[in-house]
């Protein structure tokens, strides 16, 4: 005899602690979920001991997923912020998922492309990151991510009965998932083919993101053009002017106690390089503030930590 299901009371209340603190509507929160706001309200008043309706296991899986969206979206945002850069991506994706095309979002390295990935995939549910390593950049180990990252964020059972890409396919097919493979421009070609594939088989949309030599490894392995004729959104992001912005929100997670001693600094260097860079010769700066004897000095500790590391390009002569 088959069991009943029983509602989960743990989701349950972390969905209603969720609806006190953030101080949304069943409507609202119906939209985050991708279900109506009347299975939203049918579900939280299962407290009361209703008698389930067919549909609330989809709800409630539909809560689980949300409420770990958003418990990584507080710990990741701690770490990350928006800016023009994470802005751009987000409206790049956002195209991509609504076409449910293959695109390809790149610029060069250390703009914010990964942070800004990371934050659209916190914000939003329905969605899996993967990227891609030296080290682990062929489509067996690209398929491997993408299995655990299905598993993970969906809690998923793999069945065993069948093998671990056919039975992903199949979950996959018509989800309307959002695929963001970041780090594209160290794909070896077999996992451009396979992504791809992927995304033939399954409609998933598909957001490619990396740095702007992937364009070059892409048509360096397709003479013809197969692969990259595929692609049919393609946007070049750019640093949009809020560099003082971003400097100051750099500055308050690792030079929090300078104030805006560093601003005008940190501005330059931004500037010149990018967001990487900055963030190295703050932390190093960090480091030689925290151990100087006698008399403290941001400004001397920046300009000591910027004579240890590797001057960055200079950014304002890009077209």
């Amino acid at each position: 005899m088959e069991e009943k299901w029983k509602c989960n009371e743990d989701v349950r209340a972390a969905l209603e602690k969720y609806i006190a603190a953030n101080d949304v509507t069943h409507a609202e929160l119906a939209d985050r979920l991708h279900v109506s706001a009347t299975r939203v309200t049918k579900y939280l008043k299962l407290a009361d001991g209703r008698v389930p309706e067919p549909d609330m296991p989809r709800v409630e899986n539909a809560a689980r997923n949300f409420l770990r969206h958003a418990g990584r979206r507080s710990a990741l945002r701690e770490s990350l912020f928006e800016n023009s850069v994470s802005t751009a991506v987000a409206g790049v994706l956002r195209l991509i998922r609504r076409t449910g095309d293959i695109g390809l979002i790149h610029s060069p390295g250390g703009y914010g492309k990964t942070s800004g990935a990371e934050l659209f995939s916190r914000d939003n549910q329905n969605t899996l990151l993967i990227t891609a390593r030296q080290y682990a950049c062929g489509s067996n180990a690209i398929a491997a991510m993408l299995f655990n990252e299905y598993v993970q964020t969906f809690d998923a059972r793999w069945p065993r009965t069948v093998g671990k890409m056919i039975w992903l396919e199949e979950q996959l097919r018509g989800s309307e998932c959002l695929i963001i493979a970041d780090n594209a421009q160290r794909f070896h070609i077999s996992a451009f083919k396979m992504l791809m594939d992927l995304h033939d088989a399954t409609g998933c949309a598909l957001g490619l993101i990396g740095n702007t030599e992937v364009l070059a490894t892409l048509r360096a392995h397709d003479p013809e053009g197969q692969l990259i004729t595929r692609i049919g959104i393609v946007q070049k992001i750019r640093v949009k002017g809020d560099e003082e912005l971003t400097a100051e929100k750099l500055i308050g997670q690792f030079a929090a106690e300078s104030g805006r001693e560093l601003i005008e600094q940190a501005t330059d260097v931004l500037a010149r390089g990018n967001a990487r860079s900055l963030k190295k010769q703050l932390c190093l700066a960090r480091e030689i503030y925290n151990s100087t004897r006698g008399e403290k000095d941001w400004a001397k500790s920046f300009q000591s930590a910027g004579t240890k590391l590797v001057k960055p390009e200079n950014r304002r002569t890009e077209p």
